[in-house]
């Protein structure tokens, strides 16, 4: 399945009330990076998903594995975990995930759209921020190799 997503720093949360949002608990990490394999524990959903390359359009193949198959799979970790909480934020018909990172990428806050075209224009929330979409540095993959705190 093709991924279509932008990504954007929050410059701003002030305006938003996430404790009225739906909220996901994210713990996930590699076991590859080239090509990228990640386990995600989301609440007590458990996921194994293989990316291919690209900035804002890519290859995904995601399924859910039992949660004792993710744990175990922790022996091949490759970096960092990355734990974060997702909020959902429903703006103008779509959803928006804003990311709240924790740990060793604690202040990081960003915010994604899945599109489905890679062209689509779409409103942005106030608190939007830069657009990192082609700034390899935000990803989760790099942000396990090379946490913000390291």
């Amino acid at each position: 399945m093709l991924e279509i997503e932008r990504k954007f720093l929050v410059k701003d949360l002030s305006t938003v009330n996430l404790s009225v949002l739906r909220c996901l608990n994210i713990t996930q990490w590699y076991i590859s990076f080239d090509p990228v394999v990640r386990v995600r524990i989301s609440d007590d959903t458990a996921y194994l998903t293989i990316k291919g390359k690209g900035a804002v359009s890519k290859l995904e193949i995601e399924h859910t594995i039992p949660l004792a198959d993710a744990v175990d799979l922790m022996e091949l970790q490759k970096g960092s975990k990355v734990r974060k909480k997702r909020y959902i934020y429903p703006h103008e018909g779509r959803d928006w995930e804003i990311d709240v990172f924790e740990d060793d990428n604690q202040g990081l806050i960003l915010a994604e759209i899945e599109l489905d075209d890679e062209h689509e224009k779409f409103p942005k929330p106030s608190f939007i921020g830069r657009e990192v979409s082609f700034s390899k540095g935000y990803s989760n993959a790099s942000l396990a190799k090379k946490p913000r705190k390291k």
